[in-house]
């Protein structure tokens, strides 16, 4: 169900660009790595997507493809325009905002199999990241996440190449990590293709706002077993 959804909202793009086409990752890499040219549409469908989600920041945040598998470079995010308006030849190497190289340089170090990142400060996710207990799994929505969240805890705008390899340590602590909750600040969920990266924060940022809704709620909350969730996730 995962990758055909990864699927339909990759190929399904309504926004003011052509619609991105049926990336060959969109069933792992089965089919082999995409071209330059179907990764750039895929990314720039990302970032449309998430805008129409409501889940970009004005210019900022950042969404990444690796160029090649083992390769350390990628195509990213400008940062000099709405993502809304995002077409593929807008993407660039190394982006504007220096932050974006800093912290996707990490990630794609951290593990090979990560070919795509989507960075992004939705409200319910920031939220969630300030929080001293992180996500709670709590409902079948975070599911997909369970035993695969890592967390780097805030250094300021991350500008030094240093805290790279520290953002990497985390990544690589947690076996089949998908998302790191950067405490105080957002997310960045990894996936194999891009969709997988996109429909990754669509749940991240659901799972957060069922769980500041149930916090809301002077009700008691039901927490589902720890095996159970092992045998949803």
């Amino acid at each position: 169900w995962f990758l055909f959804l990864v699927h339909v909202i990759m190929t399904v793009d309504t926004a003011q660009a052509p619609p991105a086409k049926k990336s060959k990752l969109d069933n792992g890499h089965e089919n082999g790595f995409p071209s330059t040219e179907q990764l750039k549409d895929d990314l720039a469908a990302a970032h449309r997507i998430l805008a129409r989600w409501g889940m970009d920041e004005l210019i900022w945040n950042h969404i990444s493809a690796r160029k090649a598998p083992g390769s350390q470079d990628f195509w990213i995010t400008p940062g000099d325009r709405f993502w809304k308006r995002m077409k593929p030849e807008h993407l660039v190497c190394s982006s504007s905002n220096e932050t974006a190289d800093v912290l996707h340089g990490a990630f794609y170090q951290a593990r090979e199999d990560i070919m795509a990142v989507v960075h992004c400060h939705a409200p319910a996710i920031e939220a969630v990241a300030c929080l001293e207990g992180g996500l709670q799994f709590i409902s079948q929505t975070s599911a997909l996440l369970y035993n695969r969240v890592a967390y780097h805890d805030w250094e300021g705008l991350s500008l030094d190449r240093a805290e790279g390899p520290r953002i990497a340590q985390q990544v690589q602590a947690v076996t089949g990590c998908n998302t790191l909750l950067m405490r105080n600040h957002g997310s960045a969920t990894f996936g194999r293709t891009v969709g997988e990266a996109v429909v990754l924060t669509f749940y991240l940022n659901r799972a957060c706002e069922v769980q500041l809704r149930a916090a809301g709620s002077t009700l008691p909350v039901s927490t589902p077993s720890t095996k159970l969730f092992e045998h949803a996730a």
